[in-house]
């Protein structure tokens, strides 16, 4: 089992990275609906979601261990403390 531990005891933040051409309208593209409705979820319990530029697919050494926030990668193949994967293909309803 991993433990994530923050330098700081601000709450952890959700940050989705999202393909480039789609950072901007996630929300209308029907391949990235699961993220809306996780963001929706985290709003509203006050929670904070960020949402940034994917990146390379795959993680520096250095960013491997987490920074203590949870990290849900778009169709990516990220390893490391804190990445989730995300997609839809095996999700029926979205």
């Amino acid at each position: 089992m991993y433990w994530i531990f923050r330098k700081s005891r601000a709450q952890a933040r959700v940050i989705f990275h999202i393909e480039a051409s789609f950072h901007d309208r996630y929300r209308q593209a029907l391949h990235l609906s699961l993220f809306p409705v996780i963001e929706d979820m985290i709003r509203a319990r006050g929670g904070d979601v960020v949402i940034e530029r994917r990146g390379p697919r795959t993680l520096p050494a250095k960013r491997r261990w987490g920074d203590g926030d949870l990290h849900i990668v778009q169709g990516g193949t990220s390893r490391g403390v804190g990445y989730l994967n995300a997609g839809l293909a095996y999700l029926t309803g979205f």
